[in-house]
């Protein structure tokens, strides 16, 4: 399986993220606070969601922190590849809504049902808190134990996952039944409460044969705890009553003395707005004076700052003044330098023109060379051939006769090609005519043209290339427009700024020169005096309002001194003490009373009960040690059966703790995934080591289970920062194993720090 890409379309503090995986090794090195947890926990939500809860603390609560805080819809898409096919998981997160789940085949673009919302379980056979002990390794390390998920799938059970479930039900219901019979700890259990009933049944028979004679005693000590009752409760209604008239005293001197703290209250906001309006001798401004105000201090605020940044602006006055320079004297325009560019690209099309017909001119020179010279040998051969045609035949006839009508053939056969190339001559010699006067008026024009360009480029620059030299010209003219023109607008834009500020400036200045003018603390102190003027008129009206609803009031406060609530309150309290304490031991003594009289009417139901819980204890006795003896019997079984992988996980261990501390070092894995170490003569657990050794230990527990987990298969890995507490040499170890696994399996690695990036 491989990750292809993803989006985030809002999740945690990722907001339009998109991401696009290697097929090896991704690293994200960001900044704290980008998000790379986020990310991490986006990963694992895509496959295993969001699980709600009620906890309300935001660090125990992970989808309550990754919520948005404006509410709403949160999620993205996954795209992926399993068994050489592609798909998209696209899930969103609200608690309003509902979470919505989809898979697409991104093969054939439509919905799948390969694979369910568990899709998570169903791909990696392990649940959701299993994948962040294997291929999820986390910033914050904690020391990775077994669960049932994980102990299926190593133990090779996926398949029949069940039958550990059905184990681990079986086990708990004997331990639990067990339990119920008698408690591991304490004296909770069947066994100890029959225990318990047994030894209090044979108490209640012995008490009840002793204390029939203390029935009359507590009957009488009822009696007069009930008439101490009764004079303690009319001592206590006494004192309400106190209580109640105190009360109603201390609600009016409360009232009298609100009412005296308001006056004081609006005197001192009278006195403060009084200080602030003498301040403005015209007159506090109105709330639409104050607004504008504030917003001409806005606008000269930004104009201000538009002003600052437009004359901040670069512009390149040296390149215009150079232009201005390779110009100066030389008057040029846009449309002779057109018309000259014209004529430069005429001279190449006349230039290449006269190349072209170079090669008649050398072919018709050639050829009438050529034709003149097969002539004169013709001839010179048919008299060679009758001169020595006569010569022979004084000796051999034959022969000269042969030779000599081969030279008059000779002759004649010369003389027709003299003929012909009479006649074809005046028509070749006329071609030719016209190819050299077409070059001849070629090359004037071409003189003409290079002379008339020339010239003009002179004027400006040395002379290379003149189509190449007017294109310069041409460019350097268009620039010099440009920037005239650029100066101009930010010219314009400058002076357009500097009179609305000024204008702005002029209005505002008015305005305060009518109420106050300015002050030392500039004007927004002004305008923030005015609103506090507002505001504790306001407050003042308020405050009116609540003095006319307290009406005046007059009593005797001597009374309420004489009363002395506090101490009747106290009294009350005392008394209370004591009628609790006499109804409790009324209540006691009622119960003792029952408990004699039942034991006395009860003694021969105890002891049948006593009977038949001696039975009963015997009988459950043994169903105990049954219990016991089958649960000893299963756990046995299931540690042989979980040893299975135990040797798989210690080798995986051992190579990747080797690995990252750079040498060899002994160590312990148990059934349940707890490590102890060699160190200093035995062997020491994770705890008694720093924290930089507990995270090298724990790295490399995730990354043995990872490989457990997945013998066939090589799954993705993620790693969200988990070489913080490592030193230098563990962390380049570190560093350099992740490049080795990242040729073997897929890797996102997030970091935040660039001495643990790649």
């Amino acid at each position: 399986m491989r990750l292809l890409a993803l989006k985030i379309d809002n999740f945690g503090t990722l907001k339009d993220f998109k991401l696009i995986f290697s097929d090896k090794l991704t690293v994200i090195n960001e900044q704290n606070g980008f998000g790379k947890t986020t990310l991490a926990l986006f990963l694992k939500s895509m496959f295993y969601g969001l699980p709600k809860t009620t906890k309300k603390k935001v660090a125990e609560n992970t989808r309550l922190r990754l919520t948005p805080w404006q509410g709403g819809l949160f999620g993205g898409s996954l795209d992926f590849e399993v068994s050489g096919k592609k798909y998209r998981i696209e899930r969103y997160f609200s608690d309003k809504s509902g979470d919505t789940f989809k898979l697409f085949d991104l093969d054939l673009g439509k919905i799948s049902t390969d694979y369910t919302e568990n899709i998570g379980v169903e791909l990696f056979s392990i649940d959701a808190e299993s994948f962040e002990r294997s291929v999820y390794v986390p910033q914050t390390l904690d020391e990775v134990s077994m669960n049932l998920s994980l102990n299926a799938k190593l133990t090779g059970l996926v398949e029949n996952s069940d039958d550990l479930g059905y184990f681990d039900k079986a086990y708990e219901k004997i331990e639990k039944r067990a339990k119920e019979y008698k408690a591991l700890r304490g004296n909770k259990g069947i066994l100890n409460d029959l225990e318990k009933e047994s030894e209090d049944l044979q108490r209640l028979i012995k008490d009840s044969k002793a204390n029939e004679e203390n029935l009359d005693r507590v009957t009488e000590e009822i009696k007069a705890l009930r008439l101490r009752l009764a004079d303690l409760e009319a001592k206590k209604a006494e004192v309400r009553k106190k209580i109640t008239l105190a009360s109603d005293y201390a609600a009016l001197a409360e009232q009298k003395k609100s009412r005296e703290a308001l006056i004081m209250e609006i005197d001192s906001l009278q006195s403060r707005l009084q200080e602030i309006i003498k301040r403005y001798p015209i007159g506090l401004p109105t709330e639409e004076q104050i607004n504008e105000a504030f917003e001409r201090e806005r606008l000269l605020s930004q104009t201000e700052a538009e002003l600052k940044i437009l004359k901040e602006d670069v512009f390149d006055g040296k390149e215009l003044s150079d232009l201005k320079t390779f110009f100066d004297g030389r008057p040029t325009d846009s449309n002779e330098l057109s018309a000259l560019k014209q004529k430069a690209q005429r001279l190449s099309a006349l230039r290449i023109k006269r190349e072209s017909i170079l090669p008649q001119l050398e072919s018709a020179a050639i050829q009438n060379n050529g034709t003149s010279k097969g002539i004169k040998l013709s001839l010179a051969m048919a008299v060679l051939l009758l001169a020595i045609g006569g010569f022979v035949t004084g000796f051999n006839v034959a022969v000269g006769v042969i030779l000599l009508v081969l030279g008059v053939l000779g002759v004649g056969f010369g003389g027709f090609l003299y003929l012909k190339n009479q006649i074809a001559g005046g028509t070749k010699a006329a071609s030719n005519e016209a190819i050299v006067y077409e070059a001849q008026e070629l090359d004037v024009e071409c003189d003409r043209l290079s002379s008339e360009l020339t010239a003009f480029v002179e004027k400006y620059m040395p002379v290379t290339e003149l189509e190449r030299d007017i294109d310069v010209i041409l460019e350097k003219h268009k620039e010099s427009l440009r920037l005239i023109k650029e100066k101009s607008e930010l010219e314009n834009k400058i002076s357009a700024r500097q009179s609305r500020f000024s204008e702005c400036r002029a209005e505002q200045e008015t305005f305060f020169k009518a109420y106050g003018g300015y002050t030392d603390g500039g004007v927004a102190e002004v305008l923030q005096d005015v609103k506090n003027a507002k505001a504790k008129e306001l407050e003042i009206k308020q405050k009116s309002e609540r003095l006319k609803a307290l009406p005046e009031v007059d009593f005797e406060s001597g009374l309420a001194l004489e009363l002395d609530r506090e101490g009747l309150l106290l009294s009350e309290q005392s008394l209370n003490r004591e009628l609790d304490a006499v109804q409790n031991e009324i209540t006691s003594k009622l119960s003792l009373e029952g408990k004699l009289s039942n034991s006395c009417e009860l003694l021969a139901q105890y002891e049948e009960q006593l009977e038949s819980v001696t039975a009963e204890l015997a009988e459950k006795k043994e169903h105990y040690e049954v219990l016991k003896t089958t649960a000893e019997l299963l756990s046995k079984a299931r540690e042989n059966l979980s040893t299975r992988y135990l040797d798989r996980m210690a080798q995986g261990f051992s190579y990747y703790c080797d690995t990252l501390n750079g040498e060899a070092q002994r160590s312990i894995v148990s059934p349940e995934l707890s490590v102890s170490v060699e160190a200093c003569g035995g062997s020491k657990e994770q705890a008694y080591f720093s924290a930089g050794i507990k995270d090298v230990m724990n790295i490399a527990m995730h990354l043995s289970l990872a490989d457990a987990l997945f013998e066939n298969e090589s799954p993705i890995l993620i790693l969200d920062d988990p070489f913080v507490n490592l030193d230098d040499r563990r962390l380049k170890n570190a560093l350099s194993m992740l490049k080795l696994l990242a040729e073997k399996r897929q890797i996102i690695y997030l970091t935040c720090h660039s001495s643990r990036n790649l």
